[in-house]
């Protein structure tokens, strides 16, 4: 997965480059955790389904991956977004969670979700 952490110029111009100009700024609300940007946007009623990199992560991905624990509730709250999406390697948000150690968003992931683990 390609690093959120700290994104240098060139690499905010081509992903402004990449996106259309609301997907760009639903990326910077949620890059930046600004839910109140976010919800200005209309951000619970946008269809969020579109990827941010070649590796089909989308904005579920991005703030499970930044460890924005109030940004991943708001968006498992939106209708349209896919939230069992995984990215080009097969990574849902649970394996991204896990992967980058956002252990409590993990937590949240699992504890909100309709999995059902059998023992065998």
């Amino acid at each position: 997965m390609q690093r959120f952490e700290q994104l240098d110029f060139e690499e905010i111009k081509a992903l402004k480059n990449r996106l259309s100009g609301f997907q760009f700024e639903y990326f910077q609300a949620i890059y930046h955790e600004d839910i109140a940007l976010f919800v200005d946007l209309g951000g619970m009623e946008a269809n969020l389904n579109f990827f941010i990199n070649d590796n089909e992560a989308n904005v579920f991905h991005l703030a499970v991956f930044r460890g924005s624990l109030q940004m991943v509730k708001m968006l498992m709250g939106c209708k349209s977004l896919e939230l069992t999406k995984q990215n080009t390697q097969g990574q849902n948000a649970c394996h991204i969670a896990a992967i980058y150690g956002q252990l409590h968003v993990l937590q949240h992931l699992l504890h909100k979700s309709e999995l059902r683990v059998k023992h065998q």
